[in-house]
């Protein structure tokens, strides 16, 4: 075998050293730093949230100096989402004081703080409900499932504007806290428990 330089045929092994060498495939890389891909699953009757404390625990305790964990996809989320439910009823309490304020650096400076609350409950509902589908399509539910809301969160304000022109700013503020009532019911009784149910 050969290669054609100037014209003139050359053999091949005056230009390259043929020889076997193992190595990996492909280089991971996480955050612009060399990683490693760790998948785990609970096993039954332990729920995701157990399974992700444990794998932390091991991580914690094994890895050599230096090297450090993060979460990534659904676990990342999940770890988000923990301790949603004080947000929650923290919002409703929020948006029926701020429905009695009158003051309007008061109404800015409460709206700052009901804001945080909206933005804590909403980042919860992704990771809860894509454990209702099945691993193959776990990400993508998760992303249409937040896009939607976002999409229909953004006509909030619009409908707030119209009803607190058509009505008054107390009755539009009241109708979004039992908007969020109604929702905290919903997710509390309509989306089943998925501790200790393995996942599809």
């Amino acid at each position: 075998m050969g290669a054609r330089i100037n014209g003139k045929m050359v053999p091949l092994r005056s230009l390259v050293e043929v020889r076997v060498a193992l190595g990996p495939q492909g280089l991971i890389r996480y955050n612009n730093t060399r990683a490693v891909t760790v998948q785990g699953a609970p096993a039954p009757d332990v729920s995701s949230g157990q399974a992700l404390a444990v794998m932390g625990e091991v991580a914690g305790k094994t890895l050599p100096a230096g090297y450090g964990g993060a979460w990534t996809d659904i676990s990342f989320q999940e770890k988000r989402a923990e301790g949603q439910t004080t947000i929650i009823l923290g919002f409703a309490v929020m948006v029926v004081v701020y429905s009695q304020l009158k003051d309007p650096t008061a109404a800015l400076v409460g709206g700052a703080v009901m804001g945080m609350f909206v933005n804590g409950m909403l980042g919860g509902y992704g990771a809860l409900m894509s454990e209702l589908y099945p691993t193959e399509a776990r990400a993508t539910a998760q992303n249409v499932l937040f896009n939607l809301g976002r999409a229909v969160g953004g006509f909030g304000p619009l409908v707030i504007g119209a009803l607190a022109s058509a009505y008054s700013w107390q009755v539009a503020i009241a109708l979004l806290a039992a908007i969020y009532v109604v929702d905290m019911l919903a997710t509390a009784l309509l989306i089943p428990e998925r501790k200790g149910v393995a996942l599809e």
